[in-house]
């Protein structure tokens, strides 16, 4: 443990150095930081793929983090490379203890925890003009909290999550999500939610199957606003090192307990899609792009009906050096609805647009800080539902792995 928190203390400019992070590597397995492990040991063969010495190292930080797949990928290459007798009986012992089912089974935990300063334009997500023409009754006076409203806020934001792997197929995991928010001038929509899940992951080959259930609340101004039941299936597929490609199916119950709301009680149904690439020798940029489709059934007389919409979002992430990295995400969303709305006379149609932008800056391990941008435009032939949104935060965050 010594030689690895020295070595850490060195890390920001040994980082890259091809010594220096196969030492930091065996010494972070030996403190028992398998993940650590494999962030060195990456950046070691991506410059040197033939260091056997290297893949080894990888192979059994694999193993300590129970990810028996990977560990024998790494040993069969090493194999291939013809190794001297003494190395090849050492590699053949760690392939017949993943062969025998040994050091498969592993509990683990991990999470984060976030605390967020920021400033938002439009807090309750309102249209800015007060006065509105609704054709039945002609131009209305909005209340002033359906009225864009902007504030500065203070959040608190969190996960924990316990993982099993039962043996190298399966593996399960339950956890929970909380966020809270504090509206320095809008106390009346500070919001707080919290969401229980759990669920199992089957691995066959380059396949993963997940099912997860969740149930949550959200809750404004300390009175419970939503609840959540909901459920998934998700299914990926590791084309090679570089692709994934995803589908999912997710099915949500939502409720809305206060009587004013109810009438947007619905059962949400979503089917999406996406491809995930690595790019550069070093694997430090991604990118992503996906596209869903989805239903909002009208169980309780929402005047707008059934809703039915699509969208597609792209993003990725390029890291750079060994403490910062830029990411940003781009969606759009169109939603129709089949409910004639009687007081604006007309059917509603809405499209959505966001953009954000954030930087992540390694402070040091497993601390963060992430400041972000977040733009939105909410466009309705309903003024009602018209708005737009500028939110400017910074969060300081700490990691468990």
């Amino acid at each position: 443990i010594a030689a690895y928190d020295m070595l850490m203390e060195r890390e920001f400019e040994g980082s890259g150095d091809v010594d220096f992070d196969y030492l930091l590597g065996i010494a972070a397995i030996d403190a028992g930081k398998p993940d650590k492990a494999t962030l060195a040991l990456e950046r070691v063969l991506a410059v040197k793929p033939d260091f056997a010495g290297a893949r080894i190292d990888m192979g059994r930080a694999y193993m300590l983090l129970g990810n028996m797949l990977q560990a024998k990928d790494e040993f069969d290459a090493i194999l291939k490379l013809n190794p001297p007798q003494t190395v090849r009986r050492q590699i053949e012992g760690f392939v017949a203890e993943i062969d025998n089912g040994k050091q498969v089974s592993k509990t683990t935990w991990g999470g984060f925890f976030g605390i967020s300063l920021g400033r938002d334009s439009n807090v309750n997500g309102a249209p800015r003009d007060a006065e509105q023409f609704i054709p039945i009754v002609g131009s209305v006076l909005l209340d002033p909290d359906s009225v864009e409203t902007p504030s500065a806020y203070a959040g608190l934001s969190g996960r924990i999550q316990v993982n099993h792997r039962m043996n190298e197929n399966v593996a399960w995991y339950a956890g929970m999500d909380m966020d809270l928010q504090r509206n320095f001038q809008a106390a009346q929509f500070d919001r707080s939610a919290a969401d229980l899940r759990a669920g199992s992951i089957f691995t066959l080959n380059n396949h993963e199957l997940e099912l997860s259930v969740v149930v949550g609340k959200t809750y404004l101004e300390q009175r419970n606003f939503r609840n959540l039941v909901g459920g998934a299936v998700q299914w990926r597929f590791n084309v090679n090192e570089d692709n994934q490609i995803q589908g999912v199916a997710q099915f949500n119950h939502l409720s809305y307990p206060q009587r004013a709301a109810s009438v947007f009680d619905t059962d949400q149904t979503i089917v999406g899609f996406s491809w995930l690439r690595l790019f550069g020798e070093n694997k430090q940029a991604l990118g992503f792009v996906g596209a869903y489709k989805g239903t909002e059934t009208d169980s309780n007389g929402n005047p707008s009906g059934v809703k039915d919409f699509y969208g597609v979002r792209a993003g990725g992430q390029w890291g750079f050096g060994a403490r910062w990295a830029l990411y940003s995400t781009l969606g759009f969303a169109q939603a129709d609805y089949d409910g004639f709305d009687i007081s604006h006379q007309k059917t509603r149609d809405d499209k959505h647009f966001d953009w954000s932008l954030g930087v992540n800056y390694l402070l040091w391990e497993n601390w963060s800080l992430r400041p972000q941008i977040n733009l939105t435009r909410h466009d309705s032939n309903i003024g009602l539902y018209d708005f737009n949104r500028r939110e400017i935060s910074v969060t300081l965050r700490r990691d468990w792995r």
